[in-house]
């Protein structure tokens, strides 16, 4: 292997590392925001559905950062209604604006 194509497949890496580093912290975004508002729901109501942000989020390629920032917003959009359904505020409830 020349010292070009060593460095070309090097930088290949890092770019792939880079965009593994990408969706896993788009990925855990998501999962943080469905912690965040299971935890600022104390009666167990109905606020979250991964399933339906599955569906929401579908028309991206699955496993993308597309993907996983579309669940999240799905998941705070979804959270923020099925709260006002209760007549809450899914911002208070939290403590910070999502919705």
């Amino acid at each position: 292997m020349t010292t070009q194509t060593l460095d070309q497949q090097i930088a290949l890496w890092a770019a792939e590392d880079a965009a593994f580093a990408a969706i896993d912290k788009a990925r855990t975004a998501y999962f943080a925001l469905i912690t965040e508002i299971e935890a600022a729901n104390p009666d167990n109501l109905y606020l979250t559905d991964e399933s339906v942000d599955h569906e929401n989020s579908s028309h991206h390629a699955e496993g993308t950062v597309d993907y996983w920032n579309a669940r999240t917003y799905s998941a705070a959009d979804a959270a923020g209604s099925r709260a006002e359904e209760y007549g809450l505020d899914i911002n208070v409830l939290v403590g910070r604006s999502i919705y």
